[in-house]
């Protein structure tokens, strides 16, 4: 009785992962998704001269994209605007 038991478990949990299955290869990425993937493509850097982001030495452009706002919590080591 155990194992028939065990038995209609089993196929009862591989009945319902297979009726699930293509619910998990149908889903869309939402559009706040979309919009921060583009947004995170579009903040690249430009760094001048030998510079690298690990050792900025001067001012660089800080890209804006869609909802992205920079913000210095020392203005004097560097600006909103990339002036370092």
């Amino acid at each position: 009785m155990k194992t028939l038991l065990r038995f209609a478990l089993f196929m009862a949990a591989a009945l319902a992962l297979v009726a699930c299955s293509n619910m998990l290869t149908d889903l869309q990425p939402s559009a706040d998704s979309k919009a921060a993937t583009a947004d995170k493509a579009a903040l690249e850097l430009a760094l001048s001269g030998t510079d690298a982001l690990t050792n900025v030495t001067g001012s660089f452009a800080l890209p804006s994209a869609g909802a992205i706002v920079w913000a210095s919590d020392n203005a004097a080591v560097l600006s909103a605007d990339g002036t370092v």
